[in-house]
């Protein structure tokens, strides 16, 4: 399967992890290159392709989004049957040498968790908007008089408050539409993201799959000294080790 294209969009292979004034930059290789392995880049990305007995498995690491972009091919007679969520197993080990797992989430999870967060923002930004325009429909007019009398002259003034009720309804409705066209926005670029991720497949004989998997709920980052990523095929298991370069700026 052609794979040109498919991993630039899963650069770049870093995470920022701000401490104080200084930030620490992870960037994350390859440690050592198998023996059926190949290493090549691709606009500075580096994606591994890995050669079993019934399979091959490129692989590109975005540990900044705790993602894995993946193509796999069936070069076998039997079909492989593939589970990302049994089939690729990572673990971590962090600078106190704490091992950690990792578990590929359920696709249909991870996007309900995308679509809950931003929902929940857009609906505070529209909550805003509302009192903004609920406050904005009140106006003060002064009024000032005198009189003459025989007491003297006299100067005095009176404030009257309205509220323009019709003007807020029309803010308020705008404000409604943007934030609907908003999670409507949200809901279509979650079904693109659900449709690029791996879900269960049957590989059968010279075909393949391409998406990508997540480690981790939104938010989550990989930041670690070393991990690995094992991925069962059938038959075949592929496993890669990489190493983190740290870079202080």
């Amino acid at each position: 399967m052609s794979i040109k294209g498919f991993f630039i969009s899963i650069v770049p292979l870093c995470t920022l992890l701000l401490s104080g004034c200084k930030t620490t930059m992870y960037t994350y290789s390859l440690a050592e290159k198998g023996e059926n392995m190949d290493v090549f880049f691709d606009k500075g990305v580096e994606t591994i392709t890995s050669s079993g007995e019934y399979s091959n498995v490129t692989l590109v690491v975005d540990p900044g989004t705790c993602r894995l972009g993946l193509v796999i091919d069936n070069t076998g007679a039997d079909r492989i049957d593939f589970d990302p969520q049994k089939d690729i197993q990572v673990t971590a080990v962090n600078a106190k040498g704490v091992p950690m797992a990792f578990n590929v989430v359920n696709p249909d999870v991870y996007v309900s968790k995308v679509v809950a967060r931003q929902n929940f923002a857009i609906a505070m930004q529209q909550l805003s908007s509302n009192l903004n325009a609920a406050n904005a429909g009140y106006s003060s007019t002064v009024t000032t008089g005198s009189a003459v009398g025989s007491g003297g002259y006299a100067i005095g003034s009176s404030v009257s408050t309205s509220y323009n009720a019709t003007a807020v309804a029309q803010m308020q409705a705008q404000n409604d539409a943007v934030a609907e066209q908003k999670r409507t926005q949200v809901q279509q670029e979650a079904k693109a993201a659900s449709d690029g991720m791996l879900r269960k497949s049957t590989i059968f004989h010279q075909n393949g799959i391409k998406g990508f998997v997540y480690l981790g709920m939104p938010g989550s980052v990989l930041i670690a000294d070393e991990f690995d990523v094992k991925i069962t095929c059938g038959d075949d298991v592929h496993e890669f080790h990489f190493l983190a370069n740290k870079i202080q700026q």
